[in-house]
C-alpha cells in the first residue's frame, strides 16, 4: 500500500476527531466537566485545513485533562460505542506522547472494553487464550500485539478460576497482585506487547468478578428464604455498617441493586466487601438459629457441662495465643520478602499470610495489634482442625468467632475515620478467619 499523502492524513485525522467529538461532549454534559464546544469541530466547512486541526487537537488535549477513566467507565456501563469510535479514542491515546498516568489508565480500560465488544461469539470468553486476545486486539495494536506471557498474571488467572465466592477472590488478592504487576510494568518503557497480557487479565477479572457476585447473591437469596421460613423479619447488620434491625426486605432490595450494575470503580474492593459483610450477617443469624435449635434439643445437664468445658477451653486457648504469635514471628524471619503472600508451617499446619499480615508481624504497631492477634487465632483454629486431639475445636471456634467480630468492628471504625487501607486489611483478615470457621463448620457437619 502506498504511503498516505498529507491531505489524506489531514482527512483521516479530521474523520477521527469527528468520531470522538460527540463522545467528549456527552461526557462533559453528563459529568458537568465544563467543556465549551469546539468551533472548528462544530463547523463542517472548516474541516479540511491543518490549522483547524491543530486547534481541534488543543481542544482535545484540554478535554483529556478533565476526563478521567471513571467517567468513561460509567458512560460505557450505560451505552455502547461503535467499534469505529472505540478504535478512534484508543488510537488517539496510544498516539499521545508523552503518556501520563491518566492516559495509560484510559488505554487499559478501553482495550478491555474493545476486547469485550469485539470478541467473536465462537470464542469462549472464560477460556480466552493469550493468542485469541492478541488476534482481537490486532486492529488496535497491529504487529505489536504478539502474545507475551507474564508469569504473575497467569498465576492470578489460575487462582481466579479456582474461586467459588467473592471471599475466595479477596483471599487470593487477585486485584492487588494484578495491580502490583501493572505498577511494576509502568516503571519500564511503554510496551504495547505487554498490553495484550494485561488486557486479557483485566477482561477475565471483570468477567470472573461478575460471575462471583451473581453466585454470592444467589446464595444470599437462599439464606434470606431460610430466615423467612424461620419467621425472622430483620437481622443485625451493624457490622456491615447498616441498621441493627435491617429488614430482610431491605437486604433483598440491596441485592437487587447490586445485580443491576457494576459500580464505576470496580477495581476497588470496597463494593465486594459490602457484599461479603451483608452475607456474613445473614449467615451469622442462620448459625445463631441453628445453635439455638441444638441447645433446645440437648439435655440440660449435658448443656451445662458443655458450657463449662467450652469456657475453660476458651480460656486455655487464649493463653496460647501469645505463644502462637511468637511462633509466627519466628517463622517469618526465615521467609522471603514478598509483595503478595507468604506461607509458613506451624506444627505441620500450613498458614498463609497476606503481605500486610507479614508486614504487621515484622514491624509490630498498636494499630496492627488486633491483626496480629487474629492471625494467631486463625493458626490455632487451623491446628484444631488438623489435630483435633490436641485442641478443642469447639472452643477454638468460639474464640475465632469473637475475634472475627472484633475485626469487623475495627474495620468499620477504620472506614468511618477514612482509613480505607486499614479497613481493607482488617476486612481481609476477618474474611480469612471466617473462611477457617466455615471449614470448621463443614468438618463438624461431616464428622
Amino acid at each position: 500500500m502506498p504511503p498516505a499523502t498529507d491531505s489524506q492524513k489531514i482527512s483521516n485525522n479530521w474523520k477521527r476527531a469527528g468520531a470522538i467529538y460527540p463522545v467528549y461532549l456527552e461526557l462533559s454534559k453528563r459529568f458537568e466537566l465544563g467543556l465549551s464546544p469546539c468551533g472548528d469541530l462544530e463547523s463542517k466547512t472548516s474541516q479540511s485545513d491543518n490549522a483547524g486541526l491543530v486547534r481541534a487537537e488543543q481542544w482535545f488535549r484540554d478535554a483529556d485533562q478533565r476526563i478521567e477513566v471513571h467517567h468513561l467507565r460509567e458512560l460505557l456501563s450505560q451505552t455502547t460505542l461503535d467499534e469505529e469510535v472505540l478504535h478512534a479514542i484508543l488510537a488517539r491515546h496510544l498516539g499521545k506522547e508523552p503518556k501520563n498516568e491518566s492516559d495509560r489508565d484510559k488505554i487499559d480500560f478501553l482495550l478491555v472494553q474493545y476486547l469485550a465488544q469485539c470478541l467473536p461469539t465462537k470464542v469462549s470468553a472464560r477460556e480466552l487464550s493469550l493468542e485469541q486476545a492478541a488476534e482481537v486486539l490486532r486492529p488496535i495494536l497491529g504487529g505489536a500485539s504478539q502474545p507475551k506471557e507474564i508469569a504473575g498474571l497467569e498465576e492470578c488467572i489460575r487462582n481466579l478460576n479456582q474461586c467459588q465466592s467473592l471471599g475466595d477472590f479477596m483471599d487470593h488478592m487477585i486485584l492487588e497482585r494484578g495491580r502490583a504487576l501493572k505498577v511494576a510494568g509502568r516503571e519500564k518503557p511503554f510496551d504495547p506487547t505487554a498490553l495484550v497480557a494485561f488486557t486479557r487479565f483485566s477482561f477475565l477479572v471483570r468477567l470472573g468478578s461478575i460471575r462471583l457476585v451473581r453466585e454470592d447473591l444467589l446464595s444470599l437469596e437462599d439464606d434470606l428464604k431460610s430466615l423467612e421460613s424461620a419467621g425472622i423479619k430483620s437481622i443485625d447488620c451493624s457490622s456491615a455498617e447498616r441498621s441493627r434491625h435491617e429488614s430482610l426486605a431491605s437486604i433483598r432490595k440491596i441485592g437487587e441493586k447490586w445485580k443491576q450494575f457494576f459500580p464505576g470503580k470496580y477495581s476497588k474492593n470496597y463494593w465486594f466487601t459490602d457484599v461479603i459483610r451483608v452475607q456474613a450477617c445473614v449467615k451469622q443469624r442462620l448459625e445463631e438459629l441453628a445453635n439455638k435449635t441444638d441447645r433446645q434439643n440437648e439435655p440440660a445437664g449435658a448443656a451445662a457441662n458443655g458450657t463449662s468445658a467450652h469456657s475453660e477451653g476458651g480460656s486455655m486457648l487464649s493463653d496460647q495465643v501469645a505463644g502462637y504469635i511468637e511462633k509466627i514471628a519466628a517463622g517469618l524471619k526465615s521467609a522471603r520478602d514478598g509483595q503478595v503472600a507468604t506461607a509458613i508451617k506451624l506444627n505441620d499446619v500450613r498458614l498463609m499470610l497476606s503481605a500486610e499480615e507479614v508486614g504487621a508481624f515484622r514491624q509490630p504497631s498498636a494499630e496492627m495489634s488486633s491483626l496480629i492477634h487474629a492471625v494467631a487465632v486463625r493458626a490455632l483454629l487451623l491446628t484444631a482442625l488438623d489435630k483435633p486431639a490436641t485442641i478443642d475445636l469447639t472452643a477454638a471456634c468460639e474464640l475465632a468467632q469473637s475475634e472475627e467480630a472484633t475485626l469487623q468492628k475495627e474495620a468499620a471504625a477504620a472506614k468511618e475515620q477514612g482509613q480505607t487501607d486499614l479497613m481493607v486489611i482488617l476486612t481481609g483478615c476477618a474474611r480469612a478467619l471466617q473462611k477457617a470457621l466455615d471449614k470448621a463448620k463443614t468438618s463438624k457437619t461431616t464428622a
